[in-house]
């Protein structure tokens, strides 16, 4: 009975507000269609029976037509399938706003939109940071500068494989800022399997995502998207005392990790599972600590991961593998305002060196950058007069290169990483720091890893949009195999001493 009287009740509505409309010519569009969405989101779902759901939405539809028909004659009404849009009401989001710094200036009001008759068609391809980190931040404020305009858009994934899912965990955020103008489009079935896998349908609106066959040539497994919890969330004041999220959330990226190396036989060594406990862990601290340099205020982060089973010509079991993390806040140049005296009199020497006063504070930003990758470089004063800390990224960087180094030079791994204008891509042959004095590492992205030389433009380089915060996005293939062929070397090697 009760989904009869919910439905009775909804016509009911729809017939009164169909006489407001047929008598109040200047109802105001914005008032009707919130009392629609009002209707379908706090009402109960159309769970009656098959004639009464659809009588509920025949009647709301042409509620809607005949208002709109009203108000604007003869025009065509694409904006018509998302009555939300026409509520939306923008507001400041840092991410968007750094992409496109005139998005409010230039915002179109919904109404006036319902005047275009045409559907923009946005193609997407090669949108990986691993691949085309320029391009990708590119398409990323494309896409926010037409929906600041357009009435209707179809987002089209033309790339028919997956290699880094950091940029989707971009779109999810820019998604939540943006008016659900955003619909349809073509996706292969290897990226919907990702979506779908890591939790991202629901963040990019998408609808339902039909899943693939199961076949063992074509299997994803995926570390499902994890955000930051802030701070009291579980509503106790000792939370500072219990384990802290982020080191849950590590955990559980190793036992993960595990997993998809587990099925080969492997498993990741005690040492190794620490070691990437704590540098996930740091990473994840990193970025609520650079919420915002001046104030002090916490940032936000994201991560998520998966893993691609495939094969090569010779039947051999590969995994392409994908670690995103992304936080919102300051860049690591501005986080290295508040470090030690000692740290920035080695920042400020090292952009001195390949400086000058005409030189654009977008390429001094990249070079401050650089430093911040090297051992021993840290935010923090004391850790820095203690001579501990700023290990966390070369740690990372040192990692992933160790996994993805498969001995196939057509399966490179790529370190990218993106902070403000900046960017930095950690690939062959500078995948790896050195330890040229005592026990830090230096990495300066020149062929004798040298400090008083430019680091290559091809792997520091500035990018025409920025982003605020730090992307980190670690894209690699596991070779099972030749993992087990460098223990066999290992243990040869210690037999023999």
């Amino acid at each position: 009975m009760g989904a009869y009287r919910w439905n009775a009740q909804y016509l009911a509505f729809a017939n009164r507000i169909g006489r407001a409309v047929r008598k109040e010519r200047d109802l105001l569009l914005s008032a009707f269609l919130k009392h629609q969405a009002e209707q379908l989101s706090t009402r109960a779902p159309y769970n009656g029976t098959v004639r009464g759901r659809a009588a509920a939405r025949r009647r709301s539809r042409a509620l809607k037509v005949e208002f709109l028909a009203r108000r604007f004659p003869g025009k065509k009404r694409r904006i018509l399938r998302r009555p939300e849009a026409l509520l939306f009401n923008p507001k400041p989001d840092r991410v968007r706003d750094e992409l496109v710094p005139g998005f409010l200036q230039s915002w179109v009001p919904m109404r006036e939109r319902l005047r275009q008759k045409d559907c923009l068609e946005v193609d997407w391809k090669g949108f990986s940071f691993a691949r085309d980190p320029g391009g990708t931040l590119k398409k990323l404020a494309d896409l926010v500068r037409a929906s600041a305009s357009r009435a209707d858009l179809h987002l089209n994934f033309l790339d028919s494989i997956c290699d880094d899912v950091t940029p989707y965990l971009v779109l999810a955020h820019l998604r939540s800022s943006l008016p659900p103008v955003i619909s349809g489009g073509r996706v292969s079935t290897e990226i919907r399997d990702v979506i779908e896998a890591v939790g991202l349908r629901q963040s990019l609106r998408m609808g339902q995502l039909r899943r693939a066959k199961k076949e063992k040539d074509y299997s994803v497994s995926a570390f499902p998207i994890t955000t930051r919890t802030p701070p009291g969330a579980f509503g106790d004041e000792d939370h500072q005392l219990r384990p802290q999220f982020k080191e849950f959330v590590a955990d559980q990226f190793v036992d993960t990790l595990n997993g998809w190396i587990g099925e080969h036989d492997l498993e990741l060594t005690p040492d190794a599972a620490g070691s990437f406990v704590r540098v996930i862990g740091e990473a994840l601290d990193n970025a609520e600590r650079h919420g915002d340099a001046i104030e002090g205020a916490e940032g936000d982060w994201s991560i998520a991961a998966f893993s691609r089973l495939f094969f090569d010509s010779d039947r051999a079991p590969l995994l392409r593998c994908s670690v995103g993390i992304v936080s919102v806040g300051a860049t690591i140049s501005e986080s290295l305002v508040s470090a030690a005296k000692s740290v920035e009199d080695a920042i400020a020497k090292y952009v001195g060196l390949h400086s000058s006063p005409l030189t654009s504070p977008a390429r001094r930003e990249a070079l401050r950058t650089v430093m911040a990758l090297q051992d021993g470089i840290t935010r923090d004063p004391e850790a820095a007069l203690a001579g501990r800390g700023g290990v966390g990224l070369m740690e990372l960087i040192d990692i992933f290169a160790e996994l993805g180094d498969n001995g196939r030079g057509n399966l490179p791994s790529a370190f990218t990483i993106v902070s403000g204008s900046t960017c930095i891509r950690v690939t062959a042959p500078y995948q790896q720091g050195e330890r040229r004095t005592g026990r830090l590492r230096e990495l300066w992205f020149n062929q004798g890893n040298d400090p008083g030389v430019p680091p290559s433009k091809e792997h520091v380089m500035s990018l025409d949009h920025a982003f605020p915060g730090v992307i980190l996005s670690a894209c690699f293939t596991i070779d099972p195999a030749n993992l087990w062929k460098k223990l066999d070397d290992g243990d040869a090697h210690a037999a023999a001493n």
